[in-house]
Parts: C-alpha cells; sequence; structure tokens
C-alpha cells in the first residue's frame, strides 16, 4: 500500500510512489499527480529559487566599507577613491590608492582634486587631442605626428617616412629635383633643369669647355653657341665646342 506524506512534497510522492508500484504504471500516476499539485496551492521548486549557500553568494565588493570611528563626521571608512572626499577618515584626500584608480592609457597620471591627470606621457605617446580622459591616444610614429603632435613628416619634392623612434627620415628626391645643399631637412630643394643644375647637383652647363652660351633640356646640357674659333662637331655636349674651326665647317 502506497502511504501519502504531506502534500506539496512532490519528491517524497514520487519517491514512494516508484518504490510501491512498477515502472510501468509510473508515468501515469506521476502525470496525474503533476496535474494536481498546481490545483492544491503547490508550487515546483527550481535552482533558481534555492536559498543562497556559500558556493553561489555574490562575491564581496572590494570597496566594502567599515564602520567610521566618528558617526558624525566620518558614519562609513572605505577605501580612497579619486573623488575630492576623505572616504578612509584619515584627514586627507586623494591619496595613495586614489592615484591607483587613474589609469590612463599610456600615461602616468595622478588624482587631485577629484580629478585624474596625467603627469608625462610614454615614450612615443602624445596628447594630442587634448582630452585627459583618453591619455596619451596617439602613437608618434605616423606621418602625420612624427615625434610630436601635429609634427608632420614631410620633405619638399621627396618621399620620407617616420622611423619606429619618431624621426623623419629622408628617402628620396622626386624626379627632376635634388638635394644640392645636403640638408636633409628641407628636401630636395634644387630644381635639375637649370643652366647650373643640369641633371645633377653641381653640373653646370657654364663649365662646358668653349662654350660661350648653352641651356637646359631636360637635365641634358644643349650648347646654343660656342666661342669664336671653335664648333661642336661631335653631338656630345659635355665636351663642349671641341673643335678647332676652320672655317669650312665640321668635317
Amino acid at each position: 500500500m502506497i502511504s501519502f506524506p504531506p502534500l506539496c512534497d512532490e519528491r517524497i510522492y514520487f519517491g514512494n510512489m516508484l518504490s510501491g508500484i512498477g515502472y510501468a504504471l509510473f508515468t501515469s500516476l506521476a502525470l496525474s499527480l503533476l496535474l494536481a499539485l498546481p490545483a492544491a496551492g503547490c508550487t515546483m521548486s527550481t535552482a533558481a529559487e534555492q536559498p543562497e549557500t556559500e558556493a553561489n553568494s555574490p562575491v564581496p565588493n572590494e570597496r566594502s566599507c567599515q564602520p567610521g570611528p566618528d558617526p558624525d563626521d566620518c558614519p562609513e571608512s572605505c577605501p580612497e577613491s579619486c573623488d575630492g572626499i576623505d572616504n578612509d577618515c584619515d584627514g586627507l584626500t586623494d591619496e595613495d590608492k586614489a592615484d591607483q584608480e587613474c589609469n590612463l592609457p599610456h600615461a602616468v597620471a595622478v588624482c587631485a582634486e577629484g580629478v585624474c591627470w596625467f603627469q608625462t606621457c610614454e615614450y612615443l605617446y602624445g596628447d594630442c587631442d587634448g582630452y585627459v580622459e583618453n591619455g596619451c591616444e596617439t602613437v608618434l610614429t605616423t606621418s602625420d605626428n612624427c615625434g610630436a603632435c601635429g609634427k608632420a613628416c614631410e620633405r619638399d619634392h621627396a618621399s620620407a617616412y617616420c622611423d619606429h623612434v619618431g624621426q623623419c627620415r629622408f628617402e628620396s628626391c622626386d624626379a627632376g629635383w635634388g638635394n644640392c645643399d645636403g640638408d636633409v631637412y628641407n628636401g630636395c630643394e634644387t630644381s635639375l633643369n637649370t643652366v647650373d643644375y643640369c641633371g645633377r647637383c653641381n653640373r653646370s652647363c657654364k663649365s662646358l669647355p668653349q662654350v660661350a652660351t648653352a641651356r637646359c633640356e631636360e637635365g641634358a646640357c644643349v650648347v646654343e653657341q660656342c666661342e669664336e674659333g671653335y664648333q661642336e662637331c661631335d653631338a656630345d655636349p659635355t665636351n663642349g665646342c671641341e673643335s678647332v674651326s676652320t672655317g669650312g665647317g665640321c668635317s
């Protein structure tokens, strides 16, 4: 005979049913019981409804407060925070651990008057947008910010790049231009299509032998007129007017 325990203890009902009858009738009787329990005002418990235990209780807050030394002036003593308040009741504000809260990106920061401020930026980082909240947000090894905020890595008539230590490096001159003064910081300042600098630095068309006048075309000297008594016969402008004129022209 099946004994019936107190109503709503469904765990005992199912246990007695299973021990007192065969498995063949268990499913039918169990279904009838489950339908009857709500009518009797019973509810089925779940894991979420179980009382808190040590295993599932919330983790205590690391900034948990303790009773303060003075119920009027300092009712709670809490870890110091960057908020301009004497949280730990020691007569000081924003000291010690308050600085640790000021974890600004790529910056050394401190807390002052309840606000985080950065003292210095990490090497090759800068505060280029002026916002303290995001620290030193800009890496200083790019073409737009090379070594300093807003310092572009550019050279006149040349290609350049910002290296890994924030230095703007001269790479090469544009076609038709030369770095004739040797200064990498002003780029390729000299046009190589002039009489004084024709095709390369320090090649002057004026210095051609026995040449009275010459011009530079696309980086090459072109003889316009020879000095008296000379003529240009070998079509090589680099040696100027190499032939002595005999009055009969080139032979």
